[in-house]
């Protein structure tokens, strides 16, 4: 069983930053709380920017899950777990 997570995406709108969204929508239980954080120059709010500034978020996509800071190889070895938690809960 999953336990419920606060997942923050923040994305610059590219397809790499679309895909992560969809795949945190997809690995995400249905407790879990996921908010997309748009970091465009022209949409992101400034409670966004300070939140990526105090994560030290440097390039995007970037994921927060439960206050963690994941980017780039960090990202791609957190949704790899997800994939085989997932596959594991499925099979059994």
């Amino acid at each position: 069983m999953y336990r419920m997570a606060k997942i923050e995406v923040y994305s610059m709108g590219s397809e790499r930053c679309q895909t992560l969204i969809e795949q945190a929508n997809q690995l995400a239980c249905s407790k879990c709380s996921i908010v997309v954080h748009d970091m465009r120059k022209e949409q992101a709010s400034p409670e966004s920017e300070n939140k990526a500034k105090e994560f030290g978020l440097t390039s995007f996509p970037a994921v927060v899950m439960n206050g963690k800071a994941y980017q780039e190889e960090g990202l791609r070895n957190l949704l790899k777990s997800f994939q085989r938690r997932d596959s594991k809960h499925r099979a059994t």
